[in-house]
């Protein structure tokens, strides 16, 4: 059979293959003497592992039919403007000429003093069952900005639902139904999962009710993917989303709608939620997010509302071949560390520049991206072990890990002190941004002219309507809705005067200028 496969593949066209397999056929059976008699048919051969195949189909069955109980679908109305945004080339409708009336096609016009009602449009995706008592776990995209939330159990129950906390980092979101009789998920082991072995997706691709799709575990540990269109994932690069990443590829085929819905293994076990598709030749890969990070992610944001990750207080590159050279590192795997934060958990730890971090907690790491995954699945405040090469000897180290939101601020010299924070940044929290008058020193820090004017944002709240409009802590806002501002209050009056739903902004980062859309809110 194999001498036969190589003549297939040698460039015979589809006839010849036909031929070819009958002959082989014939010849693997050539010494087989028909049960009755030759001039009797032969009875049709089964195979030896036929056994083996049904008990593997069996067990994808039992799989999906163990795990459609704990998945949900689930619809939102989300604005239309929030929509026109993501779409790859923005609104198409924004610069269109004067004759063109956007209220012909149910649009609100921007122009118009009085304020139109807001529209909504449906979106959706999948979820989880996390818990019994209504909590379900899926993606932060698909509940991002959702002014209503629907969702509809295996057995045709719906619920109104409420989000608990999302949060953007990981593409991972829990919302809450007051329902009962509910079946939680199994989550499986993260370090058991292994390429190669099956890989079942459920989900609502397509507005299609409970499919299953079956494939393999492709690989581990990709990163560098954001979702979306092009347009999108540009924009979320350039904003530092997603940036806890240490996805499953998988073959099974994930499909729009899928988003929230589990990628299970032939226990029924969750070993991942599915996030992003990436197209490409021959159909393109699906990822999950694993399911340590959902996990974890899960219940502290049924706890808290938020997460709270630790932080060392290092910057870090990937260990290359040339920088081993250089270094006389005997390996080219690893993060390099290019800075020790002053003050920070590691400086306290004694971890020094140039020292090549190899292993957290006992695990070995492959690069800078597996160390801020494996740091970030702690807890502020967790004690951690990290291994590192210095002078070509391995050390080991205990660190008590900081929190990295404010110990970010506090690192790079930019963390407002109690009083300035209680008088100037107060009036914008609810955007959940804190503000600070820019001096001479703080502009000489950003590598600014120490007179450049502008409001320094010194802290940014997690999913905040600041942070999901692209503003981060250390940024400098340059104008508001059109208007120059050089102090807080300033800022703080401007979005009170907006009147529009998403508010102007441009904001400047590592030297540059950006436009952002801050989402305003109703009141302010």
């Amino acid at each position: 059979m194999s001498r036969a496969w190589k003549i297939l593949t040698g460039g015979l066209g589809a006839g010849s293959f036909v031929v070819v397999l009958a002959a082989t056929a014939l010849m693997c059976r050539a010494d087989e003497v028909p049960a009755g008699g030759a001039g009797e048919p032969a009875a049709p051969a089964i195979s030896s592992h036929s056994g083996d195949a049904r008990s593997i189909e069996q067990a994808i069955v039992e799989a999906a039919e163990t795990t459609s109980r704990s998945v949900v679908s689930i619809e939102v109305q989300v604005p239309m403007q929030t929509a026109m945004r993501q779409m790859p080339f923005g609104n198409p409708f924004e610069d269109m000429p004067f004759f063109f009336d956007p209220e012909s096609l149910g649009m609100p016009d921007d122009d118009d003093d009085e304020e139109a009602p807001e529209q909504l449009i449906p979106h959706g995706g999948s979820g989880v069952v996390h818990s019994a008592d209504g909590h379900i776990v899926t993606n932060h995209h698909v509940v991002e900005d959702a002014r209503e939330i629907r969702v509809i159990l295996h057995d045709g129950r719906t619920f109104e639902a409420q989000v608990v906390g999302s949060d953007e980092e990981s593409d991972l979101a829990v919302i809450k139904i007051e329902a009962d009789d509910l079946t939680p998920a199994v989550f499986a082991d993260a370090e058991a999962i292994r390429p190669g072995q099956f890989a079942i997706a459920v989900g609502m691709p397509l507005g299609l009710d409970y499919s299953v799709t079956v494939g393999h575990v492709s690989a581990l540990g990709r990163g560098g993917l954001y979702p979306g269109s092009p347009f999108m994932q540009m924009q979320q690069r350039a904003t530092s989303r997603l940036s806890i990443q240490n996805f499953i590829q998988t073959d099974a085929s994930i499909n729009p709608g899928n988003s929230g819905g589990p990628l299970v293994n032939l226990d029924g076990e969750v070993m991942g939620i599915n996030t992003i598709v990436q197209g490409g030749v021959g159909g393109g890969f699906g990822f999950a997010i694993p399911s340590d990070i959902v996990d974890r992610v899960a219940v502290q944001l049924i706890e808290t509302g938020e997460v709270s990750r630790a932080w060392l207080g290092i910057s870090m590159t990937d260990l290359t071949y040339e920088k081993a050279q250089a270094l006389e590192v005997g390996r080219n795997r690893g993060a390099l560390v290019e800075e020790v934060f002053p003050d920070s958990p590691a400086a306290a730890a004694g971890i020094k520049r140039h020292d090549v971090i190899v292993a957290v907690d006992g695990d070995e790491v492959q690069d800078s991206t597996d160390v801020v995954y494996r740091v970030s699945s702690h807890l502020a405040g967790d004690e951690l072990t990290v291994t590192f090469v210095r002078g070509g000897k391995e050390k080991t180290k205990r660190v008590e890990t900081g929190e990295r939101a404010s110990g970010l601020a506090s690192a790079s010299g930019l963390e407002t002190t109690e009083e300035e924070e209680e008088e100037e940044g107060s009036p914008a929290s609810e955007y959940g941004m804190m503000l600070a008058q820019l001096n001479e020193e703080r502009n000489r820090q950003l590598d600014r002219a120490e007179n450049a004017a502008g409001v320094f944002v010194s802290q940014v709240v997690p999913s905040a309507p600041a942070h999901r409009a692209g503003i981060r802590a250390g940024d400098v806002l340059i104008d508001v809705d059109g208007k120059a501002v050089s102090r807080p209050d300033q800022v703080v009056k401007a979005l009170e005067k907006a009147t529009k739903e998403y508010v102007a902004v441009t904001v400047e980062r590592d030297g540059r200028q950006r436009f952002v859309a801050l989402k305003r809110i109703e009141g302010e």
